[in-house]
């Protein structure tokens, strides 16, 4: 979830940066003159409990996609999976 690895100096609060965030990514995808728009997320699939939130802002940034809708859930990259354990 981009809200989660930026700066909250104004909002100060999840989950209306998370509903500020899909409003401005909204009204961008809405320009957006293509056959599929894909959404990446690249945080729930390692934080279960972000799942409501993180769908939520997905679906309110899909509301602007004028094409076919695609999401893609991230998990590790070209070494694998991420190992919670590595940052500890």
């Amino acid at each position: 979830m981009l809200a989660k690895v930026i700066a909250d100096e104004h909002y100060r609060h999840l989950e209306r940066l998370v509903t500020a965030l899909a409003d401005v990514l909204r009204e961008q995808v809405a320009l957006i003159d293509a056959d599929v728009v894909q959404i990446d997320e690249a945080n729930v699939t390692g934080h279960a409990e972000d799942g409501p939130l993180a769908a939520a802002g997905i679906n309110r940034v899909l509301e602007g996609v004028r094409g076919e809708k695609a999401v893609h859930l991230c998990y590790g990259n070209y070494g694998g999976p991420d190992d919670p354990a590595r940052h500890v």
